[in-house]
């Protein structure tokens, strides 16, 4: 590996770090402030849209991403046509959807799901004209753009869902927030990026492509079901708000899981992408990434599910406290999950889409078939079922993982292991303590402070030294 390239990466992980932590800070922010306006059951209402928005975005995307990152150099005619193949997709599928939102807003007897979604979808249709330069500044491992880009893009889609809250437009202020992101974002590439096309589509290139990327978006679309799921369900079965409480709670974990996973992800595809020629290599920077994150993620998701509810009251207000529980389990299972993002990237460096493809396929037929078992057991199995889930795909990906850079259970327990026992003896041991402490401010102070001081004082004494180690992650690759 090159120095040129340690130093890109070493710059990609902390603007990675940079992008990832203002966005979910913006999100944390702007969620305080949205979720003392409007009620859970609006909350419910996009979160039960939020599937086919995900879904079609998966579409047009087509799978192209991940084909124009495992092709090395791929050339302007590539690019120009992967541009007007996704729009050319977007505009189709938003006719379909527009098409259909009446059937869907009866499906879940709820009218104004059909407007809401006609809206929404437009956010599809605005990503497909960006593209290609998130695309591009994704591959030249250019993170400092790309977190400038989605940071602004996010702070200016905030305030518009923040005004049109105050003004009482509840679930279209959820709506002009998703929007908002996607013009804002694209927008803002098209004013500093330097890629424009030309009238050129090539079939030749998305022959080429199609092999890989079909089998790309069959993985997409299989995640996106999979992660969206629950939210339909929930109300099909329940009601509006308690899909509106578990989407919070599902939000809320997502937060600093993705802020974790995602800052490794960001970088480890395209750095894992350029050494692919290299099993050895491969397998020192992946395990280096597994050693760093787990020192991170399993304490951090620990610690969230112990503070749950006086951290649901301090964010969200106490009307939201049915969601704590919910928000309990799912964070444990976030910390496992998280793990699977990365793996997955070994997946699409090393161009095993058909093994991706079996991996998702092998874990959806697990998750359907727990939610046809449990899901009469109430909502609080399904989050159990979820934390199964989640498990169970970690030890999944480590099986293919195993085969494709020879990185099995066994090298994933030598160096995570310690972490997880030491926050969950540590979990247990300060929910314990402070079991009897009723004021939920002091009750969260209290727990936070004494499980930071905890870890940090058990992992000097046993000589542990990730933060160092995080910092140099991609500097010593090659050692």
């Amino acid at each position: 590996m090159t120095d040129n390239l340690k130093q890109k990466t070493i710059s990609a992980l902390l603007w990675s770090f940079v992008d990832r932590f203002g966005q979910q800070v913006l999100y944390l922010l702007s969620g305080m402030v949205l979720a003392r306006i409007i009620l859970p059951e609006e909350y419910g209402k996009i979160a039960v849209l939020t599937i086919f928005i995900a879904i079609a975005n998966i579409l047009s995307d087509g799978g192209m991403a991940g084909a124009l990152f495992k092709k090395r150099t791929p050339t302007k005619q590539d690019y120009d046509t992967v541009f007007f193949f996704n729009i050319i997709i977007a505009c189709i599928l938003y006719l379909v959807v527009f098409l259909a939102a009446p059937w869907i807003a009866q499906f879940f007897k709820e009218p104004d799901l059909a407007s809401l979604l006609r809206v929404l979808q437009l956010s599809s249709i605005v990503t497909a004209f960006g593209f290609i330069q998130q695309t591009q500044l994704s591959k030249a491992i250019n993170m400092k753009a790309l977190s400038k880009v989605n940071i602004a893009a996010l702070f200016l889609a905030s305030a518009v869902a923040i005004v049109m809250a105050l003004y009482g437009f509840k679930a279209w202020a959820l709506v002009a927030q998703t929007l908002g992101m996607a013009v804002f974002r694209t927008i803002i590439l098209w004013l500093f990026g330097k890629w424009r096309p030309t009238w050129v589509f090539n079939f030749s290139s998305l022959k080429e492509f199609w092999g890989f990327s079909a089998k790309m978006m069959m993985v997409s679309l299989l995640n996106s079901m999979s992660n969206n799921i629950y939210s339909l369900f929930i109300k099909k079965n329940y009601s509006f708000t308690l899909a509106g409480f578990y989407a919070q709670a599902y939000k809320y974990q997502d937060i600093p899981s993705l802020l974790i996973s995602g800052t490794f992800h960001t970088v480890t595809l395209p750095v894992l992408a350029s050494v692919n020629h290299d099993k050895e290599r491969m397998e020192r920077i992946f395990r280096k990434n597994i050693k760093s994150m787990a020192f991170v993620i399993f304490p951090v998701m620990f610690l969230l599910s112990i503070v749950a509810k006086p951290l649901i009251v301090l964010l969200l207000s106490d009307v939201w406290l049915p969601s704590a529980p919910m928000f309990q389990v799912l964070c444990v299972a976030g910390a496992f999950l998280s793990f699977t993002v990365i793996a997955c990237d070994v997946f699409i460096a090393t161009g095993r889409s058909d093994w991706y493809l079996t991996y998702e396929i092998i874990r959806k037929l697990m998750l359907f078939g727990g939610i046809f078992c449990c899901y009469s057991y109430g909502i609080m199995a399904l989050c159990y079922l979820w934390l199964a889930y989640s498990v169970l795909s970690l030890l999944l990906s480590l099986v293919f993982t195993g085969k494709m850079i020879t990185y099995g259970l066994r090298k994933f327990i030598t160096d995570s292991g310690v972490y997880l026992l030491l926050a969950l003896l540590l979990s247990g041991a300060v929910y314990l303590w402070c079991f009897a402490i009723d004021n939920m401010y002091v009750l969260g102070m209290v727990q936070v402070g004494s499980f930071a001081l905890a870890y940090l004082a058990v992992c000097k004494w046993l000589h542990v030294d990730e933060i160092k180690e995080l910092m140099l992650l991609v500097k010593n690759n090659d050692d």
